[in-house]
């Protein structure tokens, strides 16, 4: 049978994990809230770039006669 000391050692090590396993789950959530702020920028950025490359602009009108069936 494991002694009081060992026992208290296992409690301390499980204890240790348990604050490590925490503050990893933390770390994550942090990292992904960050990651999709910084998306919302990206979206932005990207229209910015299709808009500088002067991709070609519809310019016609409403026809609903000559539109194909």
């Amino acid at each position: 049978m494991p002694s009081k000391m060992s026992k208290r050692m296992m409690a301390d090590a499980l204890a240790t994990m348990a604050n490590a396993l925490a503050q990893d789950a933390a770390n994550r959530t942090a990292e992904r809230v960050a990651q999709e702020n910084r998306r919302g920028d990206d979206d932005e950025l990207r229209l910015e770039r299709i808009m500088n490359n002067k991709p070609p602009i519809f310019k016609g009108g409403y026809d609903p006669e000559g539109a194909q069936n």
